[in-house]
């Protein structure tokens, strides 16, 4: 029994002096990377606008006379070419028609000359006033022509009417404002800023407005103008074009208009999970994976965002970030690259 024991103490020596000659395995660590997002360097500002016609339009005849008929009232949508009103037309008729007859009577004439200028029975200059008599009859039947014509007057665009400034029967003269006329083919919107931000406006990138009437569309706007002067209460116009017109955008709606802004603040800086950054002699690093290797890389730390995500900068959206572990590893250190596991291939069997 004695022997036997020593026998099997012999053996379990032996099989560890045997063991212990193996050469240990190098152990390689696996990693899983992620990838930075970039913080959006974008803000909005928002300030209360009103739209506004973009062209008020003073429309009048273009010939003076007596108010016949006004066709339009104040608040009517009118169409290019509609007709508002009418002034009386009987003198210019009566003007045109004398010309007319007088036309008439002086082209014969001309006609019966010119058949007496060929046969060399009257002298060239008496054809030639004859011609220029005609001439200038053509042109003062064109002219009466033109102011009975000018006793209709019609929309110079279509749009809404502000104001009628006179009634029928009263004298008008030509050019005098009849109508006060709201250009609806475009929109402007007007709104205030303050000096804090018109020092800035170098660094607006963007505009657009909401409404609740609206829904949720955006209408991009184009800047026509920003005042170079505040008014009494430190605060810059700014003036816009609406780009897309809709329908239920009128002037004098309340918008509210919207500034992007480039935030320098934020040019540069990534957000990351905490469990990717790591402390050594006072700085912050993190591990990039590449060809196998993590190599570390120093980062600036900004604060912890509402996600409570870290705000840093130092990297770009192309690294690939080793998101955890990140105290075990060593610099140039062998990794193993392990993928996040398909939804669709859970266990990785396919």
């Amino acid at each position: 029994m004695k022997r036997f024991i020593i026998l099997i103490a012999v053996s379990y020596l032996l099989f560890a002096c045997s063991g212990s000659g193996q050469k240990k395995e190098a152990f390689t660590k696996n990693v899983k990377v992620t990838t930075a997002k970039k913080v959006e360097n974008i803000s909005t500002l928002s300030f209360s606008g009103v739209v506004k016609g973009a062209h008020e339009i003073s429309v009048g005849f273009k010939t003076a006379g007596q108010i016949q008929k006004i066709y339009a009232r104040q608040g009517d949508y009118v169409k290019n070419g509609q007709v508002l009103a009418q002034l009386d037309s009987s003198d210019y008729k009566l003007g045109l028609d004398a010309y007319k007859i007088q036309y008439a009577h002086l082209k014969k004439e001309v006609a019966r000359l010119k058949a007496m200028f060929d046969a060399k029975t009257i002298s060239e200059n008496d054809y030639e006033k004859a011609k220029a008599g005609l001439e200038q009859l053509e042109i003062q039947v064109r002219t009466y022509q033109n102011k009975v014509n000018y006793t209709t007057l019609s929309a110079p665009t279509s749009g809404y009417i502000q104001s009628v400034n006179n009634d029928p029967s009263e004298m008008i003269d030509a050019g005098s404002p009849l109508f006060s006329l709201l250009d609806n083919s475009k929109y402007e919107v007007v709104v205030d800023i303050p000096a804090k931000q018109y020092v800035e406006k170098e660094l607006f990138k963007g505009y657009f407005i909401t409404s609740k009437f609206i829904g949720d569309q955006k209408l991009p706007l184009n800047l026509i103008s920003i005042s170079p002067k505040a008014d009494v209460n430190q605060l810059y116009q700014m003036r816009f074009i609406i780009e897309d017109i809709n329908s239920k955008i009128t002037a004098g709606m309340n918008v509210e208009l919207h500034i992007e802004k480039e935030n320098v603040t934020n040019v540069g800086k990534y957000t990351i999970t905490p469990h990717a950054v790591l402390s050594k002699a006072e700085k912050t690093y993190v591990w990039i994976y590449s060809n196998g290797k993590v190599t570390s890389k120093e980062v600036a730390v900004y604060g912890i965002d509402e996600n409570g995500d870290l705000s840093i900068s130092g990297i770009s959206t192309d690294d690939k970030i080793v998101r955890a572990g990140v105290n075990s590893l060593h610099e140039n250190e062998a990794v193993v690259l392990l993928n996040d596991a398909n939804k669709t291939n859970i266990g990785g069997l396919l």
